[in-house]
């Protein structure tokens, strides 16, 4: 359902959020890229696991 508004949205040229009036642009931010933001907050580099090796019986 979300996807289909902004896909009708999409259609409507005074709908298109250009690069001059993008919420980015009004707040002074620059875009992140995945990597940068996964590290910012912690998620990446990712670890991985230890094995638990296996319980005898």
């Amino acid at each position: 359902m979300v996807t289909a508004l902004h896909e009708g949205l999409a259609t409507v040229p005074d709908r298109i959020i250009s690069a001059h009036d993008s919420a980015q642009q009004f707040l002074g931010l620059t875009p992140r890229t995945t990597g940068r933001r996964f590290t910012q907050i912690g998620l990446w580099p990712i670890r991985p696991q230890r094995r638990r090796a296996k319980e005898r019986t």
